[in-house]
């Protein structure tokens, strides 16, 4: 079976996150994974590291809606840049905890059991692609701090870098007084409501 399988099956069921249940090379460990669009949703809410491999897709797969509808045109064959995220076997009743308490719609497939369905269920609310934009949003911060950190190692030798990392501390300070000022206002704000509440309610016992 290619990885084919797994987006087509997540063809039939494009509101899901479709994860599969793989075997390592060694045959030793299982695995969770997720691939595509529905890795940026399965790492976000999994916190798991989500990776890259190019798969090799087939011409007949070459217009699934999965991919780009641009990509590979005129060839017999393409290279598709996709995601995938592996999660440990013994998680999955954490799997299934988080995804029911985030109510996104799933399907769990074992592929050593030609893709038989294990567990799927579907919410009134699906929240699938609430969490995938916030995913994307999460991997775009990552790919910023990523290539940040990799620019000043790169010139760590410069004399002016340690007056950049002062800037960026002292933007992180700033960040850290607001964020703690409005905190501190919510509490404030949360008292004063509960004072109110308390006022009204004697009052009320008075009368």
């Amino acid at each position: 079976m290619s990885k084919t399988v797994e987006f087509e099956i997540k063809k039939q069921f494009e509101n899901y996150l479709v994860i599969v249940k793989t075997m390592s090379n060694d045959r030793e460990k299982c695995f969770y994974d997720a691939y595509g669009k529905d890795a940026i949703v399965f790492g976000y809410v999994m916190k798991s590291k989500i990776r890259y491999r190019n798969f090799r897709i087939a011409k007949t797969f070459k217009k699934l809606h999965y991919f780009d509808k641009n990509a590979g045109k005129g060839q017999k064959s393409q290279n598709v840049f996709t995601a995938y995220s592996g999660v440990p076997s013994y998680k999955l009743q954490e799997i299934i905890s988080v995804l029911d308490y985030y109510h996104i719609n799933y399907i769990i497939v074992d592929k050593m059991q030609n893709y038989q369905i294990t567990y799927m269920r579907q919410f009134k609310d699906n929240s699938y692609e609430i969490y995938y934009q916030n995913g994307l949003y999460y991997k775009r911060i990552l790919y910023k701090l990523k290539n940040i950190n990799r620019f000043l190692r790169a010139n760590s030798d410069s004399g002016e870098i340690l007056y950049l990392i002062y800037d960026i501390e002292r933007c992180i300070d700033d960040y850290r007084k607001k964020y703690k000022n409005l905190k501190n206002k919510k509490k404030i704000g949360k008292k004063e409501n509960e004072t109110r509440r308390k006022n009204r309610k004697e009052s009320s016992i008075r009368k």
